[in-house]
Protein backbone atom coordinates (compact mmCIF):
# COMPACT_ATOMS: atom_id res chain seq x y z
CA UNK A 1 0.00 0.00 0.00
CA UNK A 2 1.13 3.56 -0.78
CA UNK A 3 0.91 4.79 2.80
CA UNK A 4 2.51 8.16 2.04
CA UNK A 5 -0.12 9.05 -0.59
CA UNK A 6 -3.86 9.66 -0.19
CA UNK A 7 -6.51 9.46 -2.90
CA UNK A 8 -8.86 12.45 -2.50
CA UNK A 9 -12.27 12.17 -4.18
CA UNK A 10 -14.90 14.91 -4.11
CA UNK A 11 -18.47 13.63 -4.31
CA UNK A 12 -21.73 15.36 -5.17
CA UNK A 13 -24.18 12.88 -6.70
CA UNK A 14 -22.29 10.01 -8.36
CA UNK A 15 -22.66 7.50 -5.54
CA UNK A 16 -22.16 4.43 -7.74
CA UNK A 17 -18.89 5.88 -9.06
CA UNK A 18 -17.64 6.63 -5.56
CA UNK A 19 -18.38 3.10 -4.39
CA UNK A 20 -16.67 1.62 -7.44
CA UNK A 21 -13.53 3.74 -7.04
CA UNK A 22 -13.24 3.09 -3.31
CA UNK A 23 -13.68 -0.64 -3.81
CA UNK A 24 -11.00 -0.64 -6.49
CA UNK A 25 -8.35 1.38 -4.67
CA UNK A 26 -8.95 0.79 -0.95
CA UNK A 27 -6.16 -1.80 -0.79
CA UNK A 28 -3.76 0.37 -2.82
CA UNK A 29 -3.68 3.62 -0.82
CA UNK A 30 -5.66 5.52 1.85
CA UNK A 31 -8.76 7.25 0.51
CA UNK A 32 -10.53 10.44 1.57
CA UNK A 33 -14.05 11.00 0.22
CA UNK A 34 -15.60 14.45 0.63
CA UNK A 35 -19.37 14.60 0.22
CA UNK A 36 -20.33 18.10 -0.91
CA UNK A 37 -24.05 17.30 -1.13
CA UNK A 38 -25.82 17.38 2.26
CA UNK A 39 -29.01 15.96 0.69
CA UNK A 40 -27.24 12.68 -0.10
CA UNK A 41 -25.89 10.23 2.46
CA UNK A 42 -23.05 8.02 1.29
CA UNK A 43 -23.15 4.32 2.17
CA UNK A 44 -20.45 2.76 4.39
CA UNK A 45 -17.12 2.89 2.56
CA UNK A 46 -13.60 1.61 3.12
CA UNK A 47 -12.43 5.22 3.25
CA UNK A 48 -12.44 8.24 5.50
CA UNK A 49 -15.59 10.21 4.69
CA UNK A 50 -16.25 13.90 5.35
CA UNK A 51 -19.91 14.93 5.16
CA UNK A 52 -20.16 18.66 4.46
CA UNK A 53 -23.26 20.58 5.56
CA UNK A 54 -23.24 22.62 2.34
CA UNK A 55 -21.76 22.59 -1.15
CA UNK A 56 -18.32 24.11 -0.71
CA UNK A 57 -17.45 23.76 -4.38
CA UNK A 58 -14.43 22.06 -5.86
CA UNK A 59 -11.84 24.08 -3.94
CA UNK A 60 -12.82 21.91 -0.97
CA UNK A 61 -10.75 19.01 -2.29
CA UNK A 62 -7.57 21.08 -2.14
CA UNK A 63 -8.51 22.56 1.23
CA UNK A 64 -8.81 19.05 2.64
CA UNK A 65 -5.61 17.96 0.91
CA UNK A 66 -3.46 20.40 2.87
CA UNK A 67 -4.82 18.88 6.10
CA UNK A 68 -3.58 15.39 5.22
CA UNK A 69 -0.81 13.75 7.25
CA UNK A 70 0.93 12.26 4.24
CA UNK A 71 3.44 13.43 1.66
CA UNK A 72 1.28 13.39 -1.45
CA UNK A 73 -2.35 13.57 -2.56
CA UNK A 74 -3.88 12.35 -5.79
CA UNK A 75 -6.99 14.45 -6.40
CA UNK A 76 -9.40 12.38 -8.46
CA UNK A 77 -12.63 13.38 -10.22
CA UNK A 78 -15.40 10.88 -9.56
CA UNK A 79 -16.03 10.32 -13.27
CA UNK A 80 -12.45 9.15 -13.96
CA UNK A 81 -11.17 5.65 -13.32
CA UNK A 82 -7.37 5.52 -13.46
CA UNK A 83 -5.54 2.28 -13.94
CA UNK A 84 -3.48 0.94 -11.06
CA UNK A 85 -0.39 1.73 -13.10
CA UNK A 86 -1.57 5.33 -13.49
CA UNK A 87 -1.70 5.76 -9.72
CA UNK A 88 1.82 4.40 -9.34
CA UNK A 89 3.10 6.58 -12.21
CA UNK A 90 1.66 9.72 -10.63
CA UNK A 91 3.16 8.79 -7.28
CA UNK A 92 6.62 8.24 -8.81
CA UNK A 93 6.53 11.44 -10.85
CA UNK A 94 5.35 13.71 -8.02
CA UNK A 95 8.15 12.42 -5.81
CA UNK A 96 10.69 13.37 -8.49
CA UNK A 97 9.18 16.83 -9.18
CA UNK A 98 7.30 17.82 -6.04
CA UNK A 99 7.24 21.52 -6.86
CA UNK A 100 4.64 21.16 -9.63
CA UNK A 101 1.38 19.37 -10.33
CA UNK A 102 1.45 16.06 -12.20
CA UNK A 103 -1.72 15.18 -14.08
CA UNK A 104 -3.28 12.97 -16.72
CA UNK A 105 -4.86 15.99 -18.43
CA UNK A 106 -3.65 19.48 -19.21
CA UNK A 107 -4.25 22.50 -21.40
CA UNK A 108 -1.73 24.71 -23.20
CA UNK A 109 -1.66 27.79 -25.42
CA UNK A 110 -2.73 30.48 -22.96
CA UNK A 111 -0.51 33.10 -24.60
CA UNK A 112 -1.97 32.64 -28.10
CA UNK A 113 -5.72 32.11 -27.68
CA UNK A 114 -8.60 34.21 -26.39
CA UNK A 115 -11.05 31.50 -25.29
CA UNK A 116 -10.76 28.54 -22.97
CA UNK A 117 -12.14 26.11 -25.53
CA UNK A 118 -9.36 27.05 -27.98
CA UNK A 119 -6.61 25.83 -25.66
CA UNK A 120 -4.77 22.68 -26.71
CA UNK A 121 -5.96 19.48 -25.03
CA UNK A 122 -3.24 17.19 -23.71
CA UNK A 123 -4.74 13.93 -22.52
CA UNK A 124 -2.66 11.06 -21.12
CA UNK A 125 0.45 12.16 -23.01
CA UNK A 126 3.85 13.15 -21.67
CA UNK A 127 4.20 16.94 -21.83
CA UNK A 128 4.77 20.15 -19.93
CA UNK A 129 1.51 22.11 -19.98
CA UNK A 130 0.20 25.54 -19.02
CA UNK A 131 -2.41 24.22 -16.58
CA UNK A 132 -3.28 20.86 -15.07
CA UNK A 133 -6.98 20.20 -15.51
CA UNK A 134 -9.05 18.57 -12.77
CA UNK A 135 -9.24 14.86 -13.57
CA UNK A 136 -6.51 12.95 -11.75
CA UNK A 137 -3.82 15.24 -10.34
CA UNK A 138 -0.94 14.48 -7.99
CA UNK A 139 0.31 17.19 -5.63
CA UNK A 140 2.87 17.43 -2.85
CA UNK A 141 0.97 18.27 0.32
CA UNK A 142 3.93 20.21 1.70
CA UNK A 143 4.33 22.31 -1.46
CA UNK A 144 0.60 23.03 -1.66
CA UNK A 145 0.43 23.98 2.00
CA UNK A 146 3.36 26.39 1.58
CA UNK A 147 1.49 28.54 -0.96
CA UNK A 148 -2.04 28.14 0.38
CA UNK A 149 -2.47 31.33 2.39
CA UNK A 150 -0.69 33.51 -0.13
CA UNK A 151 -2.56 32.34 -3.23
CA UNK A 152 -5.59 30.18 -2.55
CA UNK A 153 -7.15 30.56 0.91
CA UNK A 154 -9.64 33.32 -0.01
CA UNK A 155 -10.91 31.60 -3.16
CA UNK A 156 -14.73 31.28 -3.29
CA UNK A 157 -15.56 30.74 -6.99
CA UNK A 158 -17.61 27.81 -8.29
CA UNK A 159 -15.25 27.10 -11.21
CA UNK A 160 -11.54 26.92 -11.91
CA UNK A 161 -10.05 25.65 -8.65
CA UNK A 162 -7.68 23.42 -10.63
CA UNK A 163 -6.61 26.39 -12.76
CA UNK A 164 -5.94 28.52 -9.68
CA UNK A 165 -3.82 25.81 -8.06
CA UNK A 166 -1.91 25.23 -11.32
CA UNK A 167 -1.15 28.90 -11.89
CA UNK A 168 -0.27 29.43 -8.24
CA UNK A 169 2.18 26.52 -8.15
CA UNK A 170 3.75 27.66 -11.41
CA UNK A 171 4.07 31.25 -10.25
CA UNK A 172 5.59 30.46 -6.87
CA UNK A 173 7.90 27.58 -7.81
CA UNK A 174 8.64 28.72 -11.40
CA UNK A 175 7.62 25.34 -12.81
CA UNK A 176 5.00 24.06 -15.24
CA UNK A 177 2.53 21.24 -14.60
CA UNK A 178 3.36 17.95 -16.26
CA UNK A 179 1.11 15.35 -17.83
CA UNK A 180 2.03 11.67 -18.05
CA UNK A 181 1.47 9.00 -20.66
CA UNK A 182 -0.95 6.57 -19.05
CA UNK A 183 -4.35 4.90 -19.32
CA UNK A 184 -7.66 5.78 -17.67
CA UNK A 185 -11.33 5.01 -18.26
CA UNK A 186 -14.31 7.38 -18.15
CA UNK A 187 -17.19 6.71 -15.76
CA UNK A 188 -20.79 7.87 -16.02
CA UNK A 189 -21.09 11.64 -15.52
CA UNK A 190 -24.74 11.46 -14.54
CA UNK A 191 -26.87 14.59 -14.62
CA UNK A 192 -24.69 16.86 -12.47
CA UNK A 193 -21.69 17.88 -14.55
CA UNK A 194 -20.29 21.39 -14.26
CA UNK A 195 -18.59 21.20 -17.65
CA UNK A 196 -21.97 21.04 -19.39
CA UNK A 197 -23.05 24.42 -18.07
CA UNK A 198 -23.22 27.15 -20.78
CA UNK A 199 -20.96 29.46 -18.78
CA UNK A 200 -18.40 26.80 -17.82
CA UNK A 201 -15.69 27.73 -20.35
CA UNK A 202 -16.24 31.44 -19.85
CA UNK A 203 -15.78 31.15 -16.08
CA UNK A 204 -12.67 29.02 -16.46
CA UNK A 205 -11.11 31.46 -18.93
CA UNK A 206 -11.89 34.29 -16.53
CA UNK A 207 -9.83 32.58 -13.83
CA UNK A 208 -6.86 32.48 -16.20
CA UNK A 209 -7.15 36.08 -17.32
CA UNK A 210 -7.77 37.44 -13.81
CA UNK A 211 -4.87 35.61 -12.17
CA UNK A 212 -2.39 38.03 -10.61
CA UNK A 213 0.79 37.02 -8.87
CA UNK A 214 0.85 38.15 -5.24
CA UNK A 215 4.63 38.07 -5.49
CA UNK A 216 4.52 40.80 -8.14
CA UNK A 217 2.06 42.79 -6.05
CA UNK A 218 4.40 42.68 -3.06
CA UNK A 219 7.36 43.74 -5.18
CA UNK A 220 5.47 46.78 -6.40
Amino acid sequence: MLKDTCLVILSYSRIANICHLVNKFSTVLPILVINNNPSIKLPPLKAKVIENDENRWCIERWRRAIQLRCNYAIVLDDDIEPSFNCIYQLRQEIEKTSDRLVSIYGRSGISRVSKYEDLDNIWCKEADVDIAVGSCIAVSVLHLKAIWNLYINDWSKDRGDDILVSLSMSDYYKTKPRTIKTTVSLLDEGTHSLNRHPSHNIKRWRVIKNFRSPLTCYKN
